[in-house]
């Protein structure tokens, strides 16, 4: 029983080196599939950021040629409002449209009823536009005109002696939503668009997460110097590996995240891994049972004759013989 013990021991032995190299290459095909993935976060974030900078780019032109038009320069209530409620309602991008004097005073608005005089200076928009002159992404809002979820942009108005007005626009949120939703991001992943200060423009799949702040163990991807890829658990309880571009990148004043789910991205390996496991587990059963098999039947059963014999032997039978 001893000796049988041993082969046994033996055909196992020399098939665990089999396991290690599958346990070795398993580990690899797992790792290169995570590289993979990650790589995979990060050009899906990148394209989801060239669509919104194409879209916002956009914008970027609606608003020049509105706020170059004669209408909206000659700053007349009546004829002013009615270029903002047209461009309203043909464009589809915007839920408002209002031009403010210099000091953020509102002049006219695409609002019913119009808001005139309404102070927005302190929108974040309006004091981007006078520091830089320029167009410019501002935040989250909820207009307080019509009460919707905007994302609030400025563009200055210039007058023959600088600075005339500002143009803020109010992007609709559910259209900014429809136009980024054929970003690839699979049946588990999720996007993120945000605002400057964290502030939720966009997401999939929890669309009820509009208008809600990231979680703070997130926000300092805000500040981030490069686009980066980390691995998170999201609020759904799903592990993602979250490919995100700062602020500083491009779309500039925005934050784009995509995450692609890690069980999805890992089930083809896992899969492919397990059942491996599971044949090579088979196969050290195997290796064993015949071991059993086969030292019982070749060398245990002769070996015990050839004892038996010299015993015999040694007892004074001479007549005992082994059949070999």
């Amino acid at each position: 029983m001893l000796m049988l013990a041993r082969l046994t021991l033996i055909a196992v032995v020399a098939i665990l080196p089999a396991l290690g190299i599958n346990a070795y290459n398993a580990y690899e095909l797992r790792e290169a599939r995570v590289q993979e993935f990650r790589r995979q976060a990060l050009r899906e974030a990148e394209s989801l950021g060239r669509e919104l900078d194409r879209l916002i780019s956009g914008i970027r032109a609606s608003l020049l040629l509105v706020a170059n038009s004669q209408e909206v320069r000659s700053a007349q209530p009546g004829i002013c409002q009615k270029m903002l409620q047209d461009t309203v309602k043909g464009v589809g991008m915007f839920d408002s449209l209002s031009l403010t004097d210099a000091k953020g005073k509102v002049i006219c608005s695409s609002i019913e009823p119009e808001p005139l005089g309404n102070d927005l200076s302190d929108r974040i928009a309006y004091q981007l536009v006078l520091e830089k002159q320029d167009f410019a992404v501002g935040s989250f809002v909820v207009g307080r005109g019509n009460g919707k979820r905007q994302l609030n942009l400025g563009f200055p108005v210039e007058g023959k002696d600088g600075l005339f007005g500002v143009l803020f626009a109010g992007v609709d949120l559910d259209w900014l939503a429809r136009e980024l939703q054929n970003i690839p991001v699979g049946r588990h992943g999720s996007m993120t668009i945000a605002d400057r200060f964290g502030t939720i423009l966009v997401r999939f799949p929890e669309t009820y997460l509009v208008g809600a702040t990231m979680r703070q163990e997130m926000q300092y991807t805000l500040d981030g110097d490069k686009p980066e890829v980390v691995e998170i658990v999201g609020r759904d309880g799903e592990r993602r590996f979250s490919a995100y571009l700062p602020l500083r990148t491009r779309p500039h004043d925005i934050f784009v995240a995509v995450g692609l789910s890690r069980t999805e991205a890992l089930a083809p390996i896992e899969g492919a891994v397990r059942r491996a496991f599971i044949l090579a587990f088979l196969g050290l059963l195997l290796a064993a049972v015949f071991a059993v098999l086969i030292g019982r039947e070749f060398i245990e059963k002769p070996v015990r004759a050839l004892l038996d014999a010299t015993f015999k032997w040694r007892e004074g039978d001479r007549s005992v013989r082994v059949a070999i």
